[in-house]
Order: structure tokens, then sequence, then C-alpha cells
């Protein structure tokens, strides 16, 4: 019977091995604790000697243990060792920017990436912190049931260097923009794309001219013949299909180049060109205005994975490079943001994709200035014009002072005719040496 019960002691115990946890053996002097990831087997010695249990582990040493001292064989899950969380530093400036990054280490091992960061009992994204907060961070890790001490982290105050404004060559808060608006909502409500693309290639023609060139042969410039503040907006009204919206890259693109950048839509997802107007208004002088248009830089936002180079006009979309998708924290959202739009108003003008109110419909506005933070590199003004501003009577051109904040990880503007929360961005170069 002892020897039945020593068997099935035997089974349960090599289970338990099999499940690498900790094997107890009291015995009447002492308890004895086996990891069962270092033992081999276990076994008892012949008929006659059945009182000797012997513990096998896989370095080659035996443990030998008298059954008769034998009180009780338990089982428990292993012991984990405990985490500890390490700070690059224990200081950092709150500009956004200056950041402290943690390591988890657990039993000599980084375990960094299995472990989840703690800053003041918020989980932060990664192992990062920045932050334009000064103050006093408390910041801790957890693996599972274990949790580390708490660091602290000290952020001191970012020096005031005073804020830069910077509005698009040629432009002040008062002259040199456009702000084209819609006349009729029956036939003009899905053009803001078309607004947008008619204030910003208005601007860059006249940069063109200001330059001392002279406009090819058929180009639209100037006030628009019917209600439209520009001759811009005419021609888009005229030749293309506008049941559908668009933004503001396709049409610009279309207009100096003509290239259809939507050529393989799906059919009746957005406006298009009418048969027989294929735009290219600059088309014949294309090569020869390229090497005059800031167009010869890269920005590298991930390398090797979003990099942009040799652009006159393209789309950045925003879900990806600073939104939800691109898996940043909402301070390093509005710095990289920040980054993008001031780096595109120094080379020209930008349109921009917005969403009216939270979960709201799209949107096309144009972006003609910006303020920004010099410490932190943060914009924390623009100045756009929109095309849905005035519902009725006189349309007198608007530019609207707005304020940039972060709103639920989403960039949010207010001081325009309705609250924005930005998507996309659409920078033109702009012509000439700035």
């Amino acid at each position: 019977m002892k020897k039945i019960l020593l068997i099935i002691a035997l089974c349960f115990i090599t289970n338990y091995i099999n499940a690498q946890n900790e094997i107890l053996i009291h015995t009447s002097s002492e308890t004895m604790i086996f990891n069962s990831s270092d033992v081999d087997s276990l076994t008892f010695k012949s008929e006659q000697e059945l009182k000797k249990m012997l513990i096998h582990k896989h370095d080659g040493e035996i443990t030998e243990i008298d059954r008769s001292e034998i009180d009780s064989i338990k089982f428990r899950a292993a012991q984990e060792k405990p985490i500890e969380l390490l700070a690059s530093t224990t200081s950092i400036i709150a500009n956004g920017t200056d950041a402290v990054t943690f390591t988890v280490m657990q039993d000599g091992n980084d375990i960094t990436n299995v472990a989840e960061i703690f800053v003041n009992n918020n989980k932060i994204n990664g192992n990062k912190f920045v932050t334009y907060t000064a103050g006093t961070y408390k910041a801790y890790a957890k693996k599972g049931d274990l949790k580390s001490e708490e660091i602290t982290i000290t952020a001191e105050q970012a020096p005031d260097l005073g804020k830069t404004i910077l509005f698009a060559e040629g432009v002040t808060p008062t002259s040199g923009w456009y702000d084209v608006n819609k006349i009729d909502y029956s036939t003009d409500i899905n053009m803001c794309w078309a607004a947008t693309s008619s204030n910003i290639i208005q601007w860059w023609q006249d940069r063109y001219v200001a330059a001392g060139n002279e406009l090819p042969a058929g180009a639209i410039s100037g006030k628009g013949t019917s209600s439209y503040e520009l001759a811009l907006m005419d021609m888009y009204k005229e030749q293309w299909n506008n049941e559908r919206g668009a933004d503001a890259s396709h049409g610009v693109t279309w207009y100096f180049e003509g290239r259809n950048l939507q050529e393989y839509a799906s059919a009746g997802s957005c406006a298009q060109p009418l048969p027989g107007n294929d735009g290219g208004y600059f088309a014949s002088v294309w090569d020869e205005i390229l090497p005059h248009v800031y167009h010869d830089y890269t920005h590298v936002i991930v390398p090797d994975v979003i990099e942009f180079d040799n652009l006159i006009t393209r789309e950045y979309n925003g879900y990806s490079i600073w939104g939800n998708g691109s898996g940043l924290s909402n301070p390093e959202r509005l710095t990289t943001f920040s980054g993008l739009l001031i780096e595109f108003m120094r080379r020209g003008v930008c349109g921009l994709g917005v969403s009216i109110g939270t979960g709201g419909g799209l949107h096309s506005i144009t972006l003609w200035g910006c303020e920004y933070d010099n410490a932190t590199g943060i914009v924390t003004k623009i100045w756009l014009a929109d095309s849905d501003d005035i519902k009725s009577g006189p349309r007198t051109p608007i530019l609207h002072e707005c304020t940039i904040s972060m709103d639920g990880g989403s960039i949010r503007v207010d001081g325009a005719a309705q609250t924005y929360y930005i998507t996309q961005l659409f920078p033109v170069s702009g012509y000439g040496s700035r």
C-alpha cells in the first residue's frame, strides 16, 4: 500500500515538474524547496530499500531523503522574482521633447517589453515619458500581480523663450491671403476642397508673378466673374463634377501639372474633372519651374517607413502620422504635428483636412499662418480661411485666429466658425527662394 501511495505521489510530482513550478518536501526537521525546472527525475531505491526517495537534478546532483522523515509533499506556483523600474534620468524639462526612458528588470533580465509602466497611475505608451506640465511625477511598473517600487520624476518648467509667428511668404494678418466662400449650397456644398485649392493656387501665382514671371497662356487668375472671390473657383465649378468632395492636393496637382491623382478612384466616390478638362495650366513650363519650387527636400518621420521627398503637394494622413494609428502619446502627437506644420509653412502654404466636431463630416480649410513656442516647438495658434463661415449676406473674407490644443488624442481647433479636429495636411511648396 505504501508503495502504491509513493507511486501515486511520484506521478503527481512528475506532472508538476512538467508544469515548471515548485515542489515543497516537508520533513521532521526542515522544508526542502525544489524548482521543478531543475529536477530531472524522482526515483526510489530497490524494493528492500524503499524507504529512500532520490531527487535527481539536471546538473547530476542527487538529493536522498529518508521516507520515514517525510511529513508531506506540497506543490505551489513558482514565486516570481521582484521587478525593478529603472530610469535614464529623474529630472527632465517640461518641453514635450525632453524624455525619461524607463527600463524594467527582473532577476537580471530586461522585461520592459512585457511589463506595463505607469506615471501618476496612468499607463504610458512604450517606455518613454515626456510632458509639457512642470511638477513631480510618480512612476512604477507592473507585470501581472507584481509591482515595482516607485520612482520620482521631476519635470522642470521650460524656459520662456517667447513665441514666433510664421505666415506664408507675402502674407500678413491683413494682406496677401485669400478666402473663397461658397455661394449656393445646393450646388457647391461639396466644394470646400476647390475653395482651398483656389486660395492656394492664387497665392502661388502671386509669388510667381512677384518673382518677375508671366503666367502661362490660359492660366486662371484674379477675381471671379460670378459671386466667387476668385476666378479659380468659377473654373472648378465649370470644369468638375462636384457631386462629391475631394482634397486640395487633388485640385492643385490637376491644375498645375494635369495629373489626376484620383483617376482610378471608385466611380462616384469623389469629385472628378469633366471629360475634356485636363488641367495642366502650367504643364508647358513645369520643368522650368521645378528648380525654383521648394521641392528638393526630404522629411523623415519614421526612417525607411514614413519618408517624403521631392514634393510639390501631397496628402499627409494624420491617422498614421500623429493620430490614433501612430502609437504616439499625446505630447508626442502634438510635437510631430507641430514639426510638420512649421516646416510646411516655411516652405509654402498648407491646406487642412478637418472633421467637424466629434465624429462630424469632413471639411477642407486654408492655413495661412501659425504661432509656435520657441522653447517647445509646439504650435499654439493658427490663422485660417474657411469657405463655410458665411452662410448668407455679404461675403467679406475673414481670417480666423484660432487656438490649437489636444483633446482626447486629437488636435483641436477653436476660434473658427465651428470646432474642428485636424485629420490631414495638404502642403503646397511655394515659388522662390525663401
